[in-house]
């Protein structure tokens, strides 16, 4: 199985399931359950909710973030024609492009939140680290937050992917998942997987070490998370990638 698999129509995915503790550190579960599961045997497919077509762009469409707004619509965040746009919905399932973009050059793999005050925050990925825009219309127009959320520089690194679901851990505090940034055609390397923790979601502060990497107790490859947080308290997150332990 190769390392960088991913699922389009029929292909069957290798996804890896990393539990980790209370804190969301995966140092405090070192017996982890790893998981490689057939994807097809729990999905069925409901067919092309978007494409270039409906989108009116060519080229790559990629890295969807939705979520329901006041109205009970839904809005779907999209990397197209190489900004960040939106289609919108009534139902979740047929969607329609809207007009303009939210984004501009320079942001990708967005990842959209609703607010206590009910604006919406959305975190992307930037040429030196992970940025964020605040919303005060449900979704429709952004203001770029001053500086970045994250900063590359701070693991080393010149480039991170998009945030992953921002969960909640026990203590209180919000914690964000990221890898270094995978390149097209790059020849395959390990890549590592970075968190860092808010109590406000606005000042993040990147956490010590590596959550999964060569560096990790949880050594191999990993990249682009997904995070959810359990009832105990444990964080799960999903890598692309396979790990192991030390």
């Amino acid at each position: 199985m190769s390392h960088h698999c991913l699922l389009f129509g029929l292909i069957t995915a290798t996804v890896v399931l990393i539990a980790c503790g209370e804190n969301g550190d995966t140092s405090l579960s070192p017996t982890a359950p790893t998981t490689t599961t057939p994807f097809l045997q729990l999905w069925a497919r409901e067919g092309i909710r978007l494409d270039n077509g409906l989108a009116g762009y060519s080229g790559v469409l990629a890295d969807t973030s939705t979520i329901q707004l006041t109205d009970g619509r839904w809005r779907m965040y999209v990397f197209a024609g190489g900004q960040v746009r939106s289609a919108i919905s009534s139902d979740g399932l047929s969607f329609s492009m809207e007009p303009g973009s939210r984004l501009p050059e320079g942001y990708g793999q967005p990842r959209v939140i609703r607010l206590n005050d009910e604006q919406l925050r959305i975190f992307a990925s930037g040429v030196d680290g992970i940025r964020s825009a605040i919303s005060q219309d449900d979704g429709m127009t952004f203001t770029s937050e001053n500086s970045n959320r994250v900063n590359a520089s701070s693991f080393g690194l010149t480039e991170l992917t998009g945030p992953s679901n921002i969960v909640r851990t026990s203590d209180g505090r919000w914690r964000m998942y990221f890898s270094d940034l995978p390149r097209p055609g790059q020849i395959f390397m390990a890549h590592s997987i970075y968190s860092a923790s808010s109590s406000d979601l606005l000042n993040w502060y990147p956490d010590f070490g590596t959550r999964i990497g060569p560096d990790a107790e949880l050594t191999g490859s990993g990249e682009h998370p997904a995070a959810i947080s359990n009832s105990d308290g444990s964080v799960s997150i999903f890598i692309l990638g396979t790990t192991r332990l030390s």
